[in-house]
């Protein structure tokens, strides 16, 4: 297992505006209902618009997370 914690933080102001929802948080309720990927609100750190999602892991358990994320986004 990882010793430590990586963490991305990512901008996504523009999907929530896309997807008409109201901030991060309901992204991130969307994003683990539609597609199944658990990230904290950047609320929660003063940073709304923002995601922090963990990436210590295996390279491909980052692809297919990748692969989910981009499937949501664009479909």
């Amino acid at each position: 297992g990882a010793d430590g914690a990586f963490y991305a933080f990512v901008d996504c102001r523009k999907a929530i505006q896309k997807l008409n929802l109201k901030d991060d948080v309901m992204l991130c309720d969307w994003l683990l209902e539609v597609a199944l990927l658990a990230g904290v609100p950047g609320t929660a750190f003063g940073m709304p618009g923002f995601i922090r999602f963990s990436y210590a892991t295996d390279l491909k358990t980052l692809e297919i997370a990748c692969d989910r994320l981009y499937r949501a986004l664009a479909g």
